[in-house]
């Protein structure tokens, strides 16, 4: 996983991931899928998501 343009984590055999402490604001994500002697084959397009924690109390 590539999170904000710098490698997150540890190469891992899973399809899903689990991000915390993740900042409000926008964010750039892509994957790597690499091989098993560390070689990069292949890099997502990136994506931008946008995280929002609402308040309680903001109104409506």
């Amino acid at each position: 996983m590539i999170f904000d343009r710098a490698v997150l984590g540890e190469p891992q055999p899973n399809t899903t991931f689990e991000l915390n402490g993740i900042y409000r604001g926008s964010h750039e994500l892509a994957v790597q899928v690499v091989s098993a002697a560390g070689e990069v084959l292949l890099i997502s397009d990136p994506i931008t998501v946008y995280i929002h924690r609402p308040r309680v109390g903001m109104g409506k």
